[in-house]
């Protein structure tokens, strides 16, 4: 089991990698409800990202949580989960 949280840090002037961790099964990735803004989740493939709306979520598979990618507001968050 996986989980943890990504807080987009200030300043940031490229999106924010996920950690490295291998990925069985899927994974979800949820924004706070507390988010100013939408969030943009992409992957390490450059495919149209995700928006995931404050409270939102999106299930993904990738083979490595690394492989994922946040862009959005400064100190908005997301938390995540999956095997």
């Amino acid at each position: 089991m996986l989980s943890g949280q990504l807080v987009l840090p200030a300043g940031a002037l490229k999106p924010a990698q996920f950690p490295a961790a291998p990925v069985s099964e899927s994974v979800v990735v949820e924004a706070y409800s507390t988010n100013v803004a939408s969030v943009f989740l992409g992957t390490s493939q450059g495919a149209q990202p995700f928006e995931i709306q404050p409270g939102g979520n999106v299930t993904v598979e990738p083979d490595n949580l690394d492989e994922l990618w946040l862009t959005g507001t400064t100190g908005d968050a997301v938390c995540y989960f999956g095997k």
